[in-house]
């Protein structure tokens, strides 16, 4: 195991920005998991009913008729597709659906229930859908996280990456990056692949806009990483590279592995297409960055 280790675990009177993110996207997580569990275990249950799942994804094929996802042969996997199509969720309820009326009469029921408790899953008023795809959730999304899991390991990296920026550069900048970075990253994935009814949550794309503008603004400095073989003094410790290479090698296992990655659940997942928008918006404001940094005269880029 390879982690950016970097300056290290830096305190927040060192660096008082990068915890503010982190206590932020903690608070949010505290104050809405159990509601957010209640309402999953709920949606899993709609997952796992196999009358529930045929009659949608029956419905569903109906309703798609014409496009390339009515083709899945497998109807299941179609009442699964059915839950992200945002047009399925809000136009099929008032419409007419050959087959077993008694089955649909009861999926109709059920899709009621379905919305009602969606309308209090908080995911779904803090992250970017279709539902909810305006300039506040687009920076609301960047604060929560559903997992407990998928939060720890997202700001993790964002206190040793933003922690590093923080004291070479300065809070706002971290700051600035993580907002405008994860903004124009979530903008993008919805223009570029298009919002659906699963919401988009998490710090990744502001975590890999941290690691764009790192990227750019540190490419040929050397960084400190910590290696981890074994849990043991002879076979764990420190190495520094160039942070071109190790940037680009988490990148490449992290982002270029897949494209969306869906779990049997409401929300969106982890979404590659996010991460890789997130670096390239922070590519682009740290040449904005030095680009200003260089008409403004400024000699040394770093704080002194």
């Amino acid at each position: 195991m390879i982690i950016p280790f970097l300056d290290g675990f830096l305190g927040f009177s060192k660096v008082p920005i990068t915890w503010l993110i982190i206590l932020l996207n903690v608070f949010f997580f505290s104050q809405n998991y159990q509601l957010s569990k209640q309402c999953t275990d709920q949606f899993q249950q709609w997952y796992e009913d196999e009358d529930f799942m045929y009659s949608q994804g029956q419905i569903y094929r109906q309703f798609a008729k014409g496009r390339e996802v009515a083709n899945v042969k497998r109807v299941d996997v179609l009442g699964i597709l059915a839950f992200s199509d945002f047009d399925f969720l809000l136009k099929a309820p008032d419409m007419n659906f050959s087959g077993d009326q008694v089955a649909i009469k009861d999926w109709r029921e059920d899709l009621e229930l379905f919305q009602s408790i969606k309308g209090f899953y908080p995911p779904m008023y803090f992250g970017v859908s279709a539902e909810n795809k305006d300039i506040l959730s687009m920076v609301s999304y960047q604060f929560f996280h559903e997992e407990f899991l998928h939060m720890f390991g997202n700001l993790l990296l964002v206190l040793l990456v933003g922690g590093f920026l923080e004291r070479k550069f300065s809070g706002l900048t971290v700051f600035t990056v993580y907002i405008l970075g994860g903004a124009i990253a979530a903008f993008l994935f919805i223009h570029w692949q298009g919002a659906t009814a699963a919401p988009l949550v998490g710090a990744s794309g502001s975590l890999c806009a941290l690691l764009g503008f790192l990227f750019v603004v540190s490419f040929f400095e050397k960084t400190r990483l910590m290696y981890v073989i074994l849990p043991s003094p002879k076979y764990m410790g420190y190495v520094f590279v160039p942070t071109a290479y190790w940037v680009l090698w988490l990148c490449m296992m992290e982002d270029f592995s897949g494209l969306i990655s869906k779990p049997a659940s409401l929300s969106s997942g982890v979404a590659h297409l996010v991460h890789l928008f997130g670096f390239i918006a922070g590519m682009a404001l740290a040449y904005i960055y030095l680009e200003l940094a260089k008409r403004k005269g400024i000699a040394s880029l770093q704080k002194t």
